[in-house]
């Protein structure tokens, strides 16, 4: 098993922290580029780690940082959103969405309001 803070997971993070997960149509390939190392070495380390695949890897990550957008500005539009988290389209956002989470982008939406509604009332 490989440790938490090898090379490569320390590169990970870096790139994690750099937010290139965000690039549309990423492969193995680029994070492997990006990194240094070979496609393999990231696919086990991603499996390993995170016990995922890397499509998963990278839908959890995209759809982390739509929550992160829309928990500081719940109107912002399907489009925005989508471009700017790597998604091809807003629909395929959406159901990444909704399969992650367990609810709908307008639920998630709703529900920031909601909280926003009940701080400002206490």
């Amino acid at each position: 098993v490989i440790g938490e803070e090898s090379p490569i997971a320390q590169r990970i993070k870096k790139w994690i922290d750099e937010e290139g997960y965000l690039q549309p149509g990423l492969t193995l390939n680029d994070i492997a580029n990006k990194i240094g190392t070979n496609r393999t070495y990231v696919s086990r380390f991603i499996n390993s780690t995170y016990q995922c695949t890397f499509f998963e890897f990278i839908a959890e990550l995209r759809v982390k940082k739509i929550k992160i957008i829309l928990t500081e500005d719940p109107e912002k539009e399907l489009e925005f959103l989508s471009n700017t988290c790597g998604f091809s389209s807003s629909s395929h956002m959406s159901s990444t969405f909704k399969k992650i989470t367990g609810e709908t982008l307008n639920e998630f939406r709703s529900k920031i309001k909601k909280e926003r509604e009940e701080e400002r009332q206490s």
